[in-house]
């Protein structure tokens, strides 16, 4: 693999919940090979701020994600106009976008947040959550949850 791909590349970690007390150690040790076998050794191959420009990129999604939004109907709204008929109002909404961007970068990650910012996005499934019922594992599960 060439260190030009992990720019466009994300990992997905699938953590095994019939024992919802080891999620956070199958999580650590997950992240640990990620880091270990993939980031170290492709950092010395690494352009010159490669690395720091995918953190950024990161952050930065973290920062302007926003929950989707279904209209009436139970379609997406599109938050972003494509062409628009009347350039100037297409201005000035891009603008007030534009502020309102910068603004949500200048806003601290909440703490906690990007703990471990490897420059890729990585997703976390959770299998066998079907399992969980009631009682003690329902409650660690929801702490670990929580945390992650």
């Amino acid at each position: 693999m060439k260190p030009s791909y992990l720019d466009n590349m994300a990992i997905a970690i699938v953590l095994d919940l019939d024992q919802p007390w080891d999620v956070m150690n199958q999580l650590r040790k997950w992240m640990t090979a990620i880091k270990d076998s993939l980031l170290l050794r492709m950092m010395p191959k690494m352009a010159d701020g490669m690395l720091k420009k995918m953190q950024k990129k990161i952050v930065a999604h973290w920062k302007m994600y926003e929950e989707p939004q279904l209209d009436e109907q139970g379609h997406l709204i599109k938050k972003r106009k494509i062409e628009s008929k009347d350039t100037n109002k297409e201005n000035s909404e891009e603008e007030d976008q534009a502020v309102e961007e910068d603004v949500r970068m200048e806003i601290p990650l909440p703490e906690g947040c990007l703990k471990v910012n490897l420059g890729i996005p990585i997703i976390v499934i959770c299998s066998k959550v079907d399992l969980l019922q009631h009682g003690e594992k329902k409650v660690l599960l929801e702490h670990n949850l929580d945390f992650i």
